[in-house]
């Protein structure tokens, strides 16, 4: 918040008329040309991890999602373990996926029967 108000505070300043030494000026009468510069340093960014995970039960998707959450990995989910003990669970582990990723702009596609793919909103997935 702080940051913030360092970098607007001039620009509010700027439109309500106050010289740069913070007191009230008549902008009528002090025609103001000068401009105001903002600065914005972009945040470093953090490499993204890849982290392979077996899904072995339904109870494991909350885990998968905290790591999806995080923003810093995309995972690989091998389904098949759910798969072959209770397709129904794996739907709803799936479902469960696909509303997440909706909700937070993540996304998610399957690789191939056995293996999905979960990226966060930093990743664009791009299907071919």
């Amino acid at each position: 918040m702080k940051r913030f108000k360092e970098m607007f505070g001039k620009v509010g300043d700027a439109f309500a008329g106050k010289p740069e030494d913070g007191k009230a000026g008549n902008s009528a009468s002090s025609k103001r040309t000068d401009l105001v510069k903002i600065e914005v340093k972009s945040a470093e960014k953090e490499p993204l991890s890849l982290e392979v995970v077996k899904l072995q039960n339904f109870s494991e998707t909350e885990n998968i999602l905290d790591s999806l959450r995080s923003g810093k990995k995309i995972l690989l989910v091998k389904i098949s373990g759910l798969k072959e003990k209770d397709m129904t669970e794996l739907k709803r582990a799936i479902n469960r996926f696909k509303t997440h990723c909706a909700a937070t702009g993540s996304d998610l596609a399957a690789i191939d029967e056995s293996w999905i793919i979960l990226v966060p909103p930093v990743v664009g997935l791009e299907r071919v």
